[in-house]
């Protein structure tokens, strides 16, 4: 992502210690992204996404199969963390 010429950004919530690895910003809006070492759930980013914000998209970078979930969350292989 940086290399992409992203400026990076994290988010942290500290009274629940939630937090989230990127924000990244495409098209005007702030877009999340979290990064997984296995097939975890990304419990940090689907509760920011349910907090009232205005984030209709966000990405999880994890060892799993590219997919897309109801609640706006793109799953997308390590692999494939490049074309973000």
């Amino acid at each position: 992502l940086l290399k992409s010429g992203q400026a990076l950004h994290f988010y942290r919530n500290e009274s629940t210690k939630r937090e989230v690895d990127f924000l990244i910003q495409a098209g005007g809006s702030v877009v999340p992204v979290e990064v997984k070492a296995g097939r975890a759930a990304a419990n940090s980013l689907k509760a920011l996404m349910r907090a009232g914000r205005e984030i209709g998209l966000a990405y999880k970078v994890a060892d799993a199969n590219v997919g897309v979930s109801d609640d706006g969350v793109v799953t997308v292989p390590h692999y494939m963390a490049m074309y973000l």
